[in-house]
């Protein structure tokens, strides 16, 4: 009995200092991770009066901007941001997300997700934000989903992979995907966002 009420009173202990979360201190909201190293914290800039924390408590909004994880989501509309998956996924009327970053050229209307890291609109399919090259979505197929996320400043990533420079033109900062999936139509192959020759 000792025994197990020690261990209940350790892993309460861990859980208790290890956690994170929107904190109000000294009158300003910011967001706090608890961790073996200590307590990290992101300051906010937020406006007090409208500011809230939402269902997945992740992500939090003011009259002006959303957030997730205390960064601010560029370009998101609070009025009509909405969270799609508890993995990183949400949309407003104009764009989708990805965490923190937009999913390129994705169709808020037509948005769905398959199966980490792929997703797919009426137009494409994609890996994590990235747009993929597939000639016939309709048939896109899963045959190995993916577990792990890679995100890289949109520089790194164009620097690791030369044909992504077209991404120098769009105002995207990071690049998230998936690559240990793997997908294919009738004519392609895919392992994670490239396509296979």
């Amino acid at each position: 009995m000792k025994i197990r009420l020690i261990f209940f009173i350790s892993v309460t202990i861990l859980l208790v200092s290890c956690g994170e979360g929107y904190e109000k201190t000294n009158g300003k909201w910011i967001w706090v991770l608890h961790s073996e190293a200590g307590k990290h914290i992101r300051e906010m800039n937020v406006d007090n009066p409208t500011f809230e924390i939402l269902d997945f408590k992740k992500y939090a909004k003011d009259k002006n901007n959303v957030f997730m994880e205390g960064m601010k989501i560029d370009k998101a509309d609070p009025n009509t941001f909405e969270i799609i998956t508890e993995n990183g996924y949400s949309k407003d009327i104009n764009n989708v997300y990805l965490d923190n970053d937009i999913v390129i050229f994705a169709n808020p209307k037509t948005f769905k997700i398959i199966e980490w890291p792929y997703s797919k609109d009426d137009k494409r399919i994609y890996n994590g934000n990235l747009p993929m090259e597939v000639d016939n979505i309709v048939e896109f197929e899963i045959t190995k989903p993916g577990d792990g996320k890679t995100s890289a400043m949109k520089s790194f990533f164009i620097e690791w992979h030369k044909e992504y420079k077209w991404l120098d033109t769009l105002n995207v900062k990071g690049i998230i995907v998936g690559e240990d999936a793997e997908a294919k139509t009738k004519t392609e192959k895919y392992k994670g966002f490239k396509k296979i020759e």
